[in-house]
């Protein structure tokens, strides 16, 4: 009786150390797949944010490129105001030039007509003979 005791005991044992076994077993393959399953997620979560970090750094070149586009077309219009402001100065200038220049030619045709009445005036006075000034009648 003793020894069938201490066999359904032992056998009570090997059940029980077979079923914990077995559960140690199924934990240890959970515990596997959920190791594996976070180490999966966590490489999916640090390519994400390699990928963002990717756009960001892609996000801030394209941002310095238009900014340099942006500050380069100011330039641009800047230089053709500039341009156009040297244009209608040239040509402010050009035409004080001229209008200086026409208004010498107004002045020496007047001082030239002023020359011909006065000598003609002076003729005149005369009857139309010349004499010279100071000199023998």
């Amino acid at each position: 009786a003793l020894e069938e005791a201490h066999a359904a005991q032992a056998a009570a044992a090997t059940k029980e150390f077979e079923e914990i076994q077995a559960l140690m077993t199924e934990v240890l393959d959970k515990e596997t797949e959920a190791s594996h399953k976070y180490r999966q997620l966590s490489d999916q979560r640090a390519a994400a944010a390699q990928r963002e970090l990717d756009h960001r750094q892609q996000f801030l070149e394209e941002q310095r490129k238009l900014n340099m586009i942006e500050i380069m077309a100011l330039e641009q219009r800047k230089m053709k105001e500039l341009e156009l402001k040297q244009k209608e100065a040239s040509e402010t200038a050009e035409a004080a030039k001229r209008n200086l220049a026409e208004q010498k030619q107004r002045e020496r045709d007047a001082l030239e007509a002023t020359k011909k009445a006065l000598e003609d005036a002076r003729l005149a006075g005369r009857g139309g003979k010349r004499v010279s000034i100071g000199g023998a009648k």
